[in-house]
């Protein structure tokens, strides 16, 4: 009988983020802007009229959407690539010093 002992994880479920982190007004903008098909090509919906359908103001909707937005990408980038980023960005610096 042989044991071996098994490599650590490079990715642990703990570090996932979850929309629930989100304040309640920008996950019920994001959550109904999927439902009705804004982030579809082409959108199936208007910003305009998801705005009407949340009775909510253009800007106000738009402002939610991009701070959702932001935020889930910067978590992404920050929690599930941060690694790969890194090292991209290492190796891109490096090539721009020896050349």
């Amino acid at each position: 009988m042989e044991f071996a002992k098994i490599p650590e994880p490079t990715y642990w479920a703990k570090k996932a983020v979850t929309v629930a982190e989100l304040p309640t007004e920008q996950r019920t903008a994001v959550e109904t802007a999927v439902e009705y098909g804004y982030y579809e090509t082409p959108p199936g919906i208007l910003l305009a009229d998801l705005a009407e359908e949340l009775d909510l103001p253009q800007s106000t909707l738009q402002y939610r959407l991009q701070q959702t937005e932001s935020w889930i990408i910067e978590q992404f980038v920050r929690n599930l690539t941060l690694g790969d980023v890194a090292l991209a960005l290492k190796e891109r610096d490096s090539r721009i010093v020896t050349a």
